[in-house]
């Protein structure tokens, strides 16, 4: 997805263009399971907007969680 953003009104825009790309490839009733690996700076909140009647587990590993610590959003 284009105009990846970290923070501010830039990243909500960015993760509503998300939400819309990945609802649109993955339609709520055509998967039981979502992988997405190295989108974890917007996929998270996309996946919770896009289904949010869906259970959620997330894994989070090494090079993420210490990109995340330093951005909150």
């Amino acid at each position: 997805m284009p105009g990846k953003q970290l923070s501010g009104a830039g990243f909500r825009a960015y993760v509503e263009r998300l939400t819309e790309a990945v609802t649109r490839r993955f339609p709520d009733d055509e998967q039981d399971v979502i992988h997405l690996q190295h989108l974890a700076f917007g996929a998270t909140p996309a996946l919770r907007r896009g289904y949010p009647k869906r259970p959620r587990i997330a894994l989070v590993h090494g090079t993420d969680l210490l990109f995340a610590a330093r951005y909150p959003t």
